[in-house]
């Protein structure tokens, strides 16, 4: 298999959260059929999951959930993946405007600490217990590999904010 990609284009994708997110939701659609899929992190600061990456149907304004609140904010506070093929029948299911009936969410996790869920969700098929235990499986390698993205933001962060002091200083 021949990647497309150079490798200073690969290592970068490895370096960026968003877009290491992105790439996570590529490959997770090639494996598991779906409509509709995201990739949701906790904000710390505001206190709800994001959407950093995104395919299918999309809609204004872009869902942004607490932890505990809809289906992906209690698979965040849970930290246990779901798999439901009649979402009308679940009452933590917030519609918007794209038509879904059935989802997945797993979550994301580093040591016992839930950061986030990648969501995929399909207008009429149904989702299989195999499709939730490939779509879990992806979510364990994509945990690692965005919080080693945020580790290096945060080291980045710190690397320039530590060189700009020092050139104010006149030491650089």
């Amino acid at each position: 298999m021949k990647l497309k990609k150079s490798k200073t284009d690969v290592l970068r994708i490895f370096v960026d959260v968003d877009d290491i997110c992105a790439f996570i939701l590529d490959e997770a659609k090639n494996f598991i059929k779906s409509d509709n899929g995201s990739v949701m992190l906790y904000d710390q600061g505001d206190k709800r999951l994001v959407i950093k990456a995104a395919f299918g149907a999309e809609w204004e304004p872009k869902a942004t959930l607490g932890r505990g609140e809809g289906l992906a904010g209690d698979v965040l506070r849970t930290g246990k993946a779901e798999l439901v093929n009649n979402v009308t029948t679940d009452s933590r299911f917030k519609s918007g405007q794209a038509r879904i009936a059935s989802i997945l969410c797993v979550p994301l996790k580093w040591k016992d600490s839930c950061f986030g869920v990648i969501n995929m969700s399909n207008a009429s098929d149904l989702f299989t217990i195999d499709d939730l235990k490939l779509l879990r499986f992806i979510a364990i390698y994509a945990s690692l590999a965005i919080e080693n993205a945020m580790n290096f933001s945060r080291l980045k962060d710190a690397a320039d904010s530590i060189l700009e002091n020092a050139s104010l200083l006149d030491m650089w």
